[in-house]
């Protein structure tokens, strides 16, 4: 990303830990990851609603031979994206559970960690996610659950 104002932003706790509509006009993609230690493997899943809070889509996958907590989340970042552009939507906001993600996705210069290639890859898919194409990317607190990440996007 580009270096310049923080992209995180501090909001109050949702006291109630409810979906948050997106803007009028603009869609929301929840995505999130899971791991199957057992089977070796991880899973990921979007879904896609309205302002009004109207189903549209899902999308659900799993990798096989993979265990780690961060690659699932960034693999259903990626898939959002992907679903973003497949379907044409380009004024777009991404919700997930994963402060790691949101601090990645924020960071300055290339990623050399083993998420590297996959985080540059989402942004690529995303337009280049960086501060010209990202309306905001806030660090939200749910109450009583993990922080999450909101991500606004116009996607090309």
């Amino acid at each position: 990303l580009t270096t310049g104002r923080s992209l995180i932003n501090q909001e109050l706790p949702n006291s109630g830990g409810r979906w948050c509509p997106p803007a009028v006009n603009r869609v929301k993609f929840n995505f999130d990851g899971a791991v199957f230690s057992e089977l070796r493997n991880i899973g990921l899943g979007v879904v896609l609603r309205d302002h009004m809070g109207k189903f549209l889509a899902a999308l659900l996958g799993r990798c096989n031979g993979f265990v780690d907590p961060l690659l699932a989340e960034l693999f259903s970042l990626k898939k959002s994206i992907w679903l973003a552009k497949r379907l044409r939507y380009r004024d777009i906001s991404l919700e997930g559970d994963s402060v790691q993600v949101v601090k990645m996705v924020n960071r300055d210069g290339e990623d050399f960690s083993q998420y590297g290639l996959l985080l540059r890859k989402s942004k690529t898919d995303g337009g280049n996610l960086d501060r010209g194409t990202l309306g905001e990317l806030e660090e939200k607190s749910v109450y009583r659950m993990q922080q999450g990440l909101v991500i606004s996007a116009s996607v090309a």
